[in-house]
């Protein structure tokens, strides 16, 4: 089993808060999972996830920057050999606009 650990999440949601979209950090924060698994395989690779959100009758698009991070512990005692552990931290996110 595959788990992935978000090691700055605060400000990840500090960010979301400033643009006033706090209430997708949830959602941002499956995709962000959901991404790994498939996107990032390299230690301090960098991946973006796009989302899309409703705010003021309108639809916009904020991109968050993330970094897979190198895991420095070592196997817990007893932790089957089918369970990983990804470490990502947050970097940036920024908002698209529309041209």
């Amino acid at each position: 089993m595959l788990y992935v650990e978000l090691v700055n999440r605060s400000y990840l949601e500090s960010e979301l808060e400033r643009y006033g979209v706090i209430e997708i950090v949830e959602v941002v924060i499956e995709r962000l999972r959901d991404e790994v698994i498939h996107l990032a395989s390299n230690v301090y690779e960098q991946f973006i996830i796009d989302t899309k959100v409703f705010v003021g009758n309108v639809f916009k698009t904020f991109t968050a920057t993330f970094a897979m991070l190198e895991s420095e512990d070592p196997p817990e005692v007893g932790s089957s050999e089918d369970e990983f552990f990804k470490y990502v931290e947050f970097i940036s996110l920024y908002e698209l606009e529309k041209e």
